[in-house]
């Protein structure tokens, strides 16, 4: 049995007010911890939740962190925000922020235009984070202002490892046409948090939606149009449905010796094929039937 720490997050839930259905699930297929989205914490704290992770004995091990990293003149909000998750977080025993940036319109984007204020924001959160007690790994994420592999290797070669860690997402790396195992080789000291999820291996759009909606804004969202979603996790799927070398990936972090967390994770959707629970199941089928989980 692999040594590694593997772990699954809340994303294939649609809905953050399911939590309770989500850690339940997750304890009974048993993952060794969880990870949900920060701005949940303090919904659950509200409701007098929080005793959900000892009641069903899966520890929160880390929360995924989503902030404005562009604009310099708001940074003390976000960072107050930042530091409201982050104490929740602690107060659960829990160690690690996936950390990205807000959705963006990437038509209008050009990261060299914005590379200095992305890192020196990143940077200081870090050390916001660090403050509370939380290690800040980026996670590069499709429709973001890190999403290709170009930025991806520019960025990481810029932050302050004192500061900020990388947590690798392979299925949204490969989704935005970059090849997740050569970025991981290429900063293979940084890593220390992980999210484990394939992808299927195309994104088509839909050409008579090249104008956005007011107000809306999507994934992966381009000058050809919206994003068509072809398998009902936002074209990612099931571990072993798609074309991610899962199985390379898993031998590249044991043969580092990796023992940060493995957060398995599937993006759902009220599209999905299967309920949040069976895709769950699924997920840990692939993981037994390769000797990842008992």
């Amino acid at each position: 049995m692999s040594k590694l720490k593997i772990g699954h997050t809340g994303i294939t839930w649609p809905s953050d007010d399911d939590y309770l259905a989500t850690v339940k699930t997750i304890a009974a297929e048993g993952f060794g911890g969880i990870e949900l989205f920060a701005w949940t914490l303090p919904k659950i704290e509200a409701q007098g939740k929080l005793d959900i992770f000892e009641e069903y004995k899966i520890p929160l091990w880390s929360a995924y962190f989503s902030h404005d990293i562009l604009d310099k003149n708001n940074r003390q909000a976000e960072f107050e925000k930042m530091k409201r998750f982050g104490e929740i977080l602690v107060k659960k025993g829990g160690t690690h922020a996936a950390f990205g940036g807000n959705i963006i319109d990437r038509r209008k984007y050009n990261y060299l235009d914005h590379r200095d204020d992305i890192v020196e924001i990143v940077n200081e959160s870090g050390k916001v984070l660090q403050d509370i007690g939380i290690r800040l790994c980026f996670h590069p994420h499709t429709g973001t202002p890190i999403e290709t592999q170009p930025e991806i290797m520019d960025f990481f070669q810029r932050i302050d490892p004192n500061y900020v860690g990388f947590a690798p997402d392979i299925g949204q790396i490969a989704k935005g046409g970059g090849n997740p195992l050569e970025i991981m080789r290429a900063f293979d000291s940084l890593i220390e948090h992980f999210h484990f999820k394939d992808y299927g291996g195309k994104c088509e759009f839909d050409r008579s939606q090249v104008k956005p909606l007011e107000g809306e804004t999507y994934f992966n969202f381009n000058d050809v149009g919206k994003e068509i979603d072809a398998t009902g996790y936002v074209n990612y799927c099931v571990l072993g449905d798609g074309v991610v070398d899962l199985l390379g990936i898993l031998k590249f972090l044991e043969d580092k010796n990796y023992d940060g967390h493995v957060m398995v994770e599937l993006d759902g959707t009220n599209a999905m094929p299967l309920s949040a629970e069976e895709a769950v199941h699924r997920n840990h089928l692939y993981l037994q039937k390769h000797g990842y989980m008992a």
